[in-house]
């Protein structure tokens, strides 16, 4: 009966794939808004065939801002938050799915967009970045990710935010400022390349 029960356990194990959860699981703002999101992963079967950071995540109407590093609540369970602005008026989603050879698994978030007068000022996109940016000048190579979804939201959004005075000049500026950005996430790729190249040496096997 034991070996019933255990192999009755192993088989469910191996059938259900990991479950996913956003909270809030629907919201609800206007254009240029930023509303936070919580994501939690739980393993139903060890080992999961899929690391924790081959999660996908498509968004729909929204576009991320920010994000956290996954933190490993327990040896199954995952967190992190996002934090994405509403771009554009209508049914926006956010999906984030997890796909193992076992199958998928899949969880969206409704975010219900009014439209908004005028359009939240590019002034604070570009705070946020110089924080993250002042923070790894400092060491803080957590701040990476931000920082390129940062870059990612200016090179599709700016147009957008864009003031009607000196808008061509202002253009200009942030066509820099992103070349710059891509200066930085560039030594960032070699960095880790180079840091991987190094944890191959022969000394340290």
């Amino acid at each position: 009966m034991k070996r019933y029960i255990t192999f009755f356990i192993v088989l469910v194990s191996f059938y259900y794939a990991c479950t996913i959860s956003l909270s809030p699981k629907s919201a609800q703002g206007k254009v240029g808004d930023n509303i936070d999101f919580k994501i939690t992963v739980d393993h139903i079967h060890l080992p999961c065939l899929l690391v924790i950071d081959a999660t996908e995540f498509k968004y729909d109407k929204v576009s991320l801002l920010k994000e956290s590093v996954w933190d490993s609540l327990n040896p199954t369970t995952f967190e992190k938050t996002i934090t994405v602005r509403l771009d554009r008026e209508g049914e926006g989603e956010i999906d984030v799915s997890r796909t193992c050879p076992i199958r998928t698994s899949e969880a969206k978030a409704a975010i219900d967009i009014k439209g908004k007068a005028q359009a939240t000022d590019l002034t604070i996109v570009l705070a946020e970045t110089k924080k993250w940016l002042i923070a790894l000048s400092k060491g803080d190579t957590t701040s990476l990710q931000n920082i390129k979804s940062l870059r990612e939201w200016l090179l599709g959004n700016y147009e957008t935010y864009l003031p009607k005075k000196n808008s061509e000049r202002t253009r200009e500026k942030i066509s820099e400022f992103i070349r710059k950005l891509d200066k930085v996430l560039a030594l960032a790729d070699s960095l880790k390349i180079a840091a991987t190249e190094a944890s191959k040496s022969e000394i340290l096997k």
